[in-house]
């Protein structure tokens, strides 16, 4: 649920229609600067479904200037997906909403992440045009010359960083925290 703030009478009004999330998490969505766009998670939190991310943007109707929530593209999903596979345990979304950052932490590591070196990383940009019902592509990570790929887990076990509890962009999406 969505709400905004209407200066002429002093109160919130909700915007557009409860958005169902199959698989609802206690995570919080993403949210862009203008709160024009969110994504949210329905992270695998058991070994019967894989996460999924969906990303959604409020548009104006022809109908009463009324505003409703419509899904970009298609539903997010890890590139090989797998039951529990934790995709989606945080999110992270650029102020213009153009780039958006999924973490991974597996199932397995639910409570005690600091033993569990699995997480890692996914980076995702708008794109409209670049690939038929996908607006969000994923962005190929740079490794480092010191410590190999920095947003996946398997590499970060050796200088004891954990990977993928949490994700966050910097306002421009050019810099992964």
């Amino acid at each position: 649920i969505a709400y905004e703030f209407n200066e002429e009478i002093q109160e919130w009004e909700q915007v557009g229609v409860d958005i169902p999330n199959p698989f609802p998490t206690k995570n919080p969505p993403a949210i862009s600067a203008n709160g024009h766009r969110f994504a949210i998670s329905s992270y695998a939190t058991d070994s019967t479904s894989s996460g999924q991310v969906q990303i959604f943007q409020l548009e104006e109707t022809d109908f009463y200037n009324k505003k409703e929530w419509k899904q970009l593209g298609s539903t997010l999903k890890e590139s090989t997906p797998s039951n529990g596979d934790g995709f989606g345990t945080s999110l992270s979304m650029s102020a213009d909403g153009d780039f958006l950052a999924i973490s991974t932490v597996s199932v397995e590591c639910n409570g005690v992440p600091q033993f569990c070196p699995t997480g890692h990383i996914n980076l995702f940009r708008y794109r409209p045009n670049v690939v038929q019902g996908r607006t969000f592509v994923q962005v190929p990570l740079k490794p480092s010359a010191a410590y190999g790929n920095v947003a996946a887990g398997a590499e970060r076990f050796r200088d004891h960083n954990i990977v993928g509890t949490a994700v966050s962009l910097s306002a421009d999406g050019s810099k992964i925290f």
